[in-house]
């Protein structure tokens, strides 16, 4: 009769499609399948926190939807904790996410949160005919949403930004639009903003940010006062929820990130000692 741990061995080895090369030398693993190895001995032991750096970084399609499978089976009563360059990875997995630009903090929140800050808003994307007045489509559309904007323009498609805040008048919009569709326009669809959209917009800013302190900071600026207002950003950000409104400061900040240190500490305990016990 097969342990438990055994058990649980070939159920990572089989949800991870690895089965084949369980008997393989880790140094004989290609890169994807060494990737999948470190995410399967993070998985033994069943842990209730998992920390992760970039779990899918050169996995194939296939098994990156396998490891997000995985994740999301175990978001019931555990905490994952990861990094990842895809955005589309973050959107699906976490329910909140933190971007970082240039070693810095700069927002905290759900997906729909960022989108509303600081996405830019709904793309109208619509495929027109060659004969097609784009000015005459802005005309519609802003009749309906007056801070729309044109933002690509070329002969086979127009695509229009629009505010979150205007969402009342889409109905009103699409019913005009409809009216439209086989003449100058072809076909039409929206879509909101993505993550990538908000990444792309804060790199950006970041840049700008960059770009003034070369031009008007000095060379010899005291470096810890850059640090202090690092700090000051970073703490001012973490204390925003979603509602935009402060959460906790000063002794309760404080009281919270140990309490959760804490725990995590006396989670990782708990875990060693489940491990001596079944040695």
């Amino acid at each position: 009769m097969l342990s438990v741990i055994t058990l649980q061995m070939l159920k990572v080895l089989t949800n991870l499609d690895m089965k084949e090369i369980q008997n393989v030398e880790a140094n004989k693993l290609s890169g994807g399948q060494k990737r999948k190895l470190t995410l399967a001995i993070a998985l033994l032991g069943d842990p209730e926190v998992l920390l992760l750096d970039e779990p899918t970084a050169g996995l194939d399609p296939f098994s990156r939807h396998r490891v997000w499978a995985i994740l999301k089976e175990r978001k019931s009563d555990r905490a994952t904790l990861f990094s990842t360059q895809f955005m589309d990875e973050a959107d699906i997995l976490a329910d909140r996410k933190a971007v970082l630009s240039n070693g810095r903090l700069k927002c905290v929140g759900s997906s729909l949160f960022l989108k509303r800050k600081w996405g830019i808003g709904y793309h109208l994307r619509m495929q027109v005919s060659p004969s097609c007045n784009p000015d005459a489509i802005t005309s519609i559309i802003q009749e309906h949403v007056s801070s729309a904007k044109l933002s690509t323009r070329n002969v086979e498609d127009l695509t229009f930004t629009l505010p979150f805040d205007k969402m009342d008048s889409f109905p009103d919009l699409f019913s005009h639009l409809d009216q439209r569709v086989g003449q100058d326009i072809m076909s039409y669809g929206v879509s909101i903003t993505t993550l990538d959209d908000v990444f792309l917009k804060l790199e950006g800013e970041a840049e700008i940010e960059k770009g003034d302190y070369e031009v008007f900071g000095s060379s010899n600026q005291n470096e810890d006062e850059d640090r202090d207002l690092s700090c000051e950003v970073e703490d001012s950000v973490l204390l925003m929820s979603d509602s935009g409104s402060a959460t906790l400061h000063g002794l309760a900040l404080w009281r919270q990130q140990v309490l959760a240190t804490a725990r995590i500490r006396f989670l990782k305990l708990k875990h060693d000692m489940k491990s001596l016990r079944s040695m």
